[in-house]
């Protein structure tokens, strides 16, 4: 309202904060205008924008929250894939809506494709949430409950999942589909068995045999995850956490081997000054059967399956004593593991510290998962390994200077199921500059990782195993924006790493990468893309070298309601290709806008190939 508020505002880089606290007193309540100009060096107004809002009081606002707010939008796609001349037509759906009234929250979300297929795990999602502050966190369809990571953590769960914090007592849970069934395929059938992996029973009165050879389908699987926990989090939680997990032998017809799994942990958090000082662990052991298809086995069967002259070194009453506990919770028979508890071999830990003082962000933690191991709740983690990891995140010069260092140390073999023990261990530096001045952001890091484990490469038993080797890499980044007659924003990374193999693979590597790119925002409407990346390795003597440049750049037309963007991509020396991308996006409508996106990739003497398509979207 032509009042200077200059002063009040704080300026981080391009960044400009007015915090309304800063506002002076005599902005009432009403409608009012904020106006930002920005002067070049010798004072003239190089460019203006205006905006305008309404100062109301707190009851007003109050009164505000309590209306229905919504928004959304809607989402198709239509894309046609050439590649050596043969076209795969895509089409994607994509809706979202949300509403709010207070402090309720509702979200509907669908995606719908083609590549949704019967015969494949499912590509379409779907999902219903209702939310009230933090309290409450409601959710059917696809969802990705995020446990204590030895649980569970970004596994898609089709049904339903949800959590109620109540502070001194919260309760977390996730139920549903994490496998859909998917049949196999009957080839052959056999009257009498015959070997083969994929050589199963069968219906013979259906089929008119009794084994037939099968591709096999994949079962449908079900899970079941509840973590009941104490505490708010803020400064002490505890949590326990049991996941359930079992193949649906009526999923399919043509499968074997179905499956069952049992997790049971517990974590804590403990935390103090805002969190500066916090100490997380969690522990779990896991119970796994391979193979559940003949049910619990019978004390009768236990007795004659460990007999005194069978293959299984766990004694008859032992397994008598453990079903009366767990086959409330697993299938027991000869296909559940492990048995041998107290080499921790289903164990899994973690441990970590962290503090943040005296400008040092410093985080310790131990991990320790046994090879045997396993949540069906989360299916990419390292097993066989245990060790420390420190890191140091170092802050100086008011955040302008940035050291980090950092220790990791793994060995695996905890079972000692291996010939060996491996150790790997990892070295890391950095120094990061950020001057804030007329002076490039400077990146400089260092890594070190040796594998080893201490077979003589010349033994003539085990040498064929040895693995002794060490990686050497070095990165450096420069960013910096200048003005030479136009804004330039430019950037130059450098990467190079030695691979030093004196085990039996002998798999010696160098590898060289120059990234540079530059950004050149000619006006309002036009800015330019140049870049070029050189890129030479070798692996075991074997060179590949490639040079590529990236020129392009995106056009405002039509009062900014258009936007074109085109680059040009050519490779040249051991990769050769020819890229050309194009994008058209069109703001039809203040809430419709359509995009049209063409790449070409061709590959000489070889092939053509081309992504074509058009999206449309809607916003409510």
């Amino acid at each position: 309202n032509n009042q200077d508020v200059t002063s009040s505002a704080l300026f981080a880089g391009d960044v400009i904060i007015l915090s309304g606290e800063n506002l002076p007193k005599s902005i009432f309540s009403g409608g009012r205008s904020l106006t930002i100009d920005v002067y070049d060096k010798e004072g003239q107004l190089y460019h203006s924008i205006s905006r305008t809002y309404q100062v109301v009081t707190f009851e007003i606002a109050q009164a505000m929250e309590s209306k229905w707010k919504y928004d959304g939008y809607l989402r198709a796609e239509s894309r046609n894939e050439n590649y050596n001349s043969a076209g795969t037509w895509y089409n994607n759906f994509t809706g979202e809506f949300n509403t709010s009234v207070s402090d309720w929250k509702l979200n509907a979300y669908a995606y719908f494709t083609s590549e949704e297929k019967s015969d494949l795990q499912p590509f379409n999602r779907y999902s219903i949430s209702i939310q009230n502050g933090n309290w409450l966190n409601l959710k059917a369809g696809d969802s990705y409950p995020r446990f204590p990571t030895l649980i569970m953590d970004g596994k898609r769960v089709r049904g339903f999942s949800g959590n109620i914090n109540l502070g001194f007592f919260n309760i977390q849970t996730a139920f549903g589909d994490i496998n859909r069934g998917v049949e196999g395929q009957l080839l052959k059938v056999y009257s009498t068995g015959s070997l083969g992996a994929n050589i199963i029973p069968i219906n013979k009165s259906k089929y008119g045999g009794a084994f037939g050879e099968v591709n096999m389908g994949t079962y449908g699987r079900k899970l079941l995850a509840v973590r009941p926990s104490f505490g708010s989090g803020e400064n002490f939680q505890w949590g326990f956490s049991y996941l359930h997990s079992k193949d649906d032998m009526g999923s399919i017809e043509f499968g074997a081997r179905p499956k069952e799994n049992v997790v049971v942990g517990t974590d804590m958090t403990i935390a103090f000054d805002d969190q500066n000082f916090m100490f997380t662990s969690q522990a779990a052991v896991s119970l796994q059967n391979k193979d559940i298809s003949t049910g619990t086995l019978t004390d009768a069967q236990i007795d004659s399956l460990l007999s005194s002259n069978s293959d299984f070194d766990v004694d008859a009453s032992t397994i008598k004593d453990v079903k009366k506990y767990i086959d409330k919770f697993i299938t027991v028979n000869q296909y559940l593991g492990p048995w041998n508890p107290q080499e921790f071999a289903s164990l899994g830990a973690e441990a970590a510290l962290s503090l943040n003082y005296l400008n040092n962000n410093v985080r310790a933690s131990y991990i320790y998962r046994g090879n045997d191991f396993q949540s069906f709740g989360q299916s990419y983690l390292r097993t066989d390994v245990k060790g420390v990891n420190v890191v140091d995140r170092i802050r100086m010069l008011d955040n302008k200077l940035f050291v980090s260092i950092g220790y990791e140390e793994l060995k695996d073999n905890l079972q000692k199921t291996k010939i060996a023990t491996t150790s790997f261990k990892t070295i890391s530096a950095s120094v990061s500059i950020f001057p804030r001045a007329d002076f490039p952001n400077i990146t400089i890091g260092y890594n070190q990782f040796i594998n080893n484990n201490g077979i003589n490469i010349n033994n003539a038993q085990s040498g064929k195993y040895s693995i002794d080797d060490i990686t050497n890499r070095i990165l450096v980044q420069l960013s910096y924006d200048f003005v030479a007659g136009i804004r330039h924003s430019t950037s130059v990374s450098f990467t190079t790493s030695t691979r030093e193999d004196n085990g039996y693979g002998n798999a010696d590597a160098k590898f060289n990468n120059l990234n540079v790119n530059v950004n050149s925002l000619w006006n309002r409407q036009l800015t330019s893309i140049f870049g070029i990346v050189y890129s030479s390795s070798e692996i075991a003597t074997l060179p590949f070298k490639y040079f590529s440049l990236n020129a392009g750049g995106r056009y405002r037309m039509f009062d900014d309601k258009m936007t074109i963007s085109a680059s040009f991509s050519p490779s040249f020396g051991d990769f050769k290709r020819q890229a050309i991308d194009i994008i058209a996006d069109y703001n039809v409508l203040a809430n419709l806008n359509l995009a049209f996106q063409m790449r070409i990739y061709r590959i000489p003497d070889e092939s053509t190939n081309s992504i074509i398509g058009l999206t449309t979207r809607y916003t409510l």
